[in-house]
């Protein structure tokens, strides 16, 4: 019992959800107005939106994604001086 939840937790569950995130990949979406400016400035200078998006395997939904970053984002303290302007 205890080698076939080693398997599933350190083979199988890692794979499926890297196949599942290579699936679910595709062209980012942008909404601008062909012809304009911005529309040519958008296809000249940011070519990586022509490419699929893929995201990482280990955290495929938009929601763990965000979990994931508030739990271990770095948050330096910032020194603080309160003043009082008259």
């Amino acid at each position: 019992m205890f080698l076939e939840l080693v398997a599933v937790f350190a083979f199988i569950l890692p794979t499926s959800l890297w196949i599942y995130s290579w699936s679910i990949s595709e062209v980012p979406k942008y909404f601008t107005k062909p012809g304009t400016k911005l529309h040519g400035k958008i296809q000249t200078n940011l070519r990586i939106l022509e490419q699929n998006y893929h995201p990482s395997w280990w955290c495929p939904f938009g929601t763990t994604q965000t979990i994931v970053r508030q739990i271990f984002r770095d948050c330096p303290t910032l020194p603080f001086i309160r003043q009082v302007v008259m």
